[in-house]
């Protein structure tokens, strides 16, 4: 998926030498980043580092505002076995800092309902992709809230759809789809999960 990433592609050089990097302004203040094979920093315009995040399995980075509130985020594609793994760091206009949103990681794909707050992921749960989950989710205090879930079942047991209301751990069956549902749309499942999100997310609320 991650048709909501538009991510430089990185050069994979030996380890030390710039693979990737960018400009951006946020708040009057431009920026740098820069990507080697693995490691991330974002200098200001005196050339201090102002982010320098441990991981060192990096592949690639994006400016981009993240959570529409007209300021450019930063997002870092992690090296996963799951595609569309990401880190983000949200821009906090009160200290004027990026903000590390802890539990990122674990939303692959992550997609924006349009026009709202909320966002939902996609992630392979097994059978060669034909069992899959996503999340419905919102970001507040800088971590992810869980509010829905979806669950497709196609290994030929329990075949279906499943949807459920979540809340922290919790979660509870609201509605049950065949999995044929699905070849209504034409982007198939990732179609279907775009339709249903957009259509649904306040019943989550």
């Amino acid at each position: 998926m991650g048709r909501l990433l538009t991510l430089l592609t990185p050069f994979f050089l030996p380890f030390g030498l710039l693979a990737q990097q960018s400009k951006m302004t946020v708040h009057g203040r431009q920026y740098k980043g820069y990507l080697d094979r693995s490691h991330f920093v974002l200098i200001n315009s005196h050339g201090d580092t102002v982010l320098h995040p441990d991981g060192d399995y990096y592949m690639s980075f994006a400016f981009q505002d993240f959570n529409q509130d007209g300021h450019k985020d930063i997002l870092l594609e992690v090296s996963d076995n799951t595609p569309g793994r990401y880190e983000l760091f949200l821009y906090s206009t009160q200290s004027r800092k990026f903000k590390e949103v802890k539990g990122f990681y674990d939303f692959a794909a992550p997609e924006p309902i349009k026009g709202t707050n909320f966002f939902y992921s996609y992630n392979k749960a097994g059978c060669a992709d034909e069992t899959w989950e996503s999340y419905l989710f919102y970001i507040e205090n800088y971590k992810p809230v869980r509010l829905g879930y979806i669950n497709g079942e196609g290994c030929g047991i329990k075949d279906g759809i499943y949807i459920y209301q979540q809340r922290e751990s919790k979660k509870k069956l609201i509605e049950t789809l065949p999995l044929k549902t699905i070849e209504k749309y034409k982007d198939y499942k990732w179609g279907f999960l775009k339709s249903y999100w957009t259509k649904y997310y306040r019943k989550f609320m």
